[in-house]
């Protein structure tokens, strides 16, 4: 009798025990969501950026342009952070940074699926960089070519600045991505010679990349 009353309470603890493991946990939910504005291409936080939270409006026809309409904001902290209240009927947020000092706006990062599944929001912001350039004529073997014509990726030929040995031609780019210089030379008869590209490494963000191309 002992050793069954014994058995009887051993399966007792052990469904005790076992209980919690059958019962799925309900998970909180999200009451806010949280991001970052950074940097395009680092994680340099930039401080002070305004976040909209926007609503998508449809045109009414594939003809007509998106709408979006602004349903609250948040500016960023020191570190670059921002907060999504839950009460929100936004359905995409985006980045505005200083209008002098940033030209375009962030990407936009849409939150719907967010609210479900938790998760951080990142945004990037393009820095202004500067470039001065100049071409040099390391073996002067060529006296009919005249002059370098040169100019960026966003603005290429024609209207191109004339780059010519005694100084430098200035641009302001986009900081921390890749940036690409098209040139091209200029003879004597005012005949241009065929484009040709220079690959310049991402620049640093507010400073100044001095490039020379040698011909």
């Amino acid at each position: 009798m002992k050793r069954k009353n014994a058995f009887a309470l051993f399966f007792v603890l052990l469904a005790t025990a076992l209980a919690p493991l059958g019962c799925k946990r309900k998970e909180e939910p999200v009451t806010e969501l949280y991001g970052k504005v950074c940097l395009i291409n680092s994680n340099t936080p930039v401080p002070n950026a305004l976040v909209r939270f926007l609503v998508e409006e449809s045109g009414g026809s594939i003809w007509s342009p998106t709408g979006y309409t602004e349903v609250g904001n948040d500016t960023t902290d020191a570190d670059g952070n921002f907060t999504v209240p839950r009460g929100t009927v936004a359905d995409l947020v985006r980045a505005y940074g200083l209008q002098s000092i940033y030209d375009v706006e962030s990407q936009d990062v849409y939150i719907e699926q967010l609210w479900e599944t938790g998760g951080d929001i990142r945004l990037s912001l393009i820095p202004p960089a500067w470039l001065k350039v100049q071409a040099i004529d390391i073996e002067p073997l060529n006296p009919e070519v005249v002059a370098v014509q040169g100019d960026t990726a966003i603005g290429l030929f024609p209207g191109g600045e004339i780059i010519i040995s005694e100084g430098y031609r200035k641009w302001k780019v986009r900081g921390n991505m890749a940036q690409d210089i098209y040139y091209r030379l200029v003879y004597d008869d005012i005949v241009f010679g065929n484009s040709l590209q220079y690959n310049i490494p991402p620049p640093t963000p507010f400073d100044t990349t001095e490039i020379t191309i040698t011909y």
